[in-house]
């Protein structure tokens, strides 16, 4: 089962618990002879069921929420270049490859290529992982062609020639 489809479920067991709960307060509430403690209970029933939906709902509102702020951003920054894209964050993917996780490191030089083609050092640290710590023909030479076809400038492209995979 996918994030989203646990959080959705999730929401939705806080909704069928709180709400029979707050139903119950409010009858509770207009039970009472005494105006002054009928909104008490009003107040008591909506407040627990706040509490509740809390509880239950925290863990699936903050998958929902992560997922709506993905899809956002993405409408966002590709929504005909109206907005620039972030600037490309390298702290990420080169602490994921000093700790041993290159699949990630991977994906996140791969975002940085995605709003940042031109992006030499990205490109660069692509082939160096390919090369040196995940030996993979195949993925080094298709890095390399990318990076051939989307680096413009002279200066880069001749530094990216240097770093060239050997069997091509």
């Amino acid at each position: 089962m996918d994030d989203m489809s646990w959080a959705l479920r999730r929401l939705g067991r806080a909704a069928l618990v709180s709400t029979p709960l707050f139903i119950l307060f409010i009858y509770a509430s207009f039970q009472q002879k005494n105006e002054s403690t009928s909104g008490g209970w009003a107040i008591v029933g909506f407040l627990s069921t706040l509490g509740m939906v809390f509880l239950l709902a925290k863990p699936a509102a903050t998958v929902v929420a992560t997922f709506i702020a993905n899809q956002l951003t993405d409408y966002i920054l590709s929504s005909g270049g109206k907005l620039a894209p972030p600037p490309p964050l390298y702290k990420t993917a080169e602490w994921l490859v000093e700790k041993g996780r290159y699949e990630e490191a991977v994906t996140e030089y791969e975002r940085i290529i995605q709003y940042h083609p031109q992006e030499l050092r990205a490109h660069l640290a692509l082939l160096k992982i390919w090369r040196q710590y995940v030996p993979d023909v195949y993925n080094e030479r298709a890095v390399f062609r990318r990076a051939k076809r989307c680096i413009k400038n002279k200066a880069d492209r001749m530094t990216l020639e240097d770093q060239a995979p050997r069997r091509l």
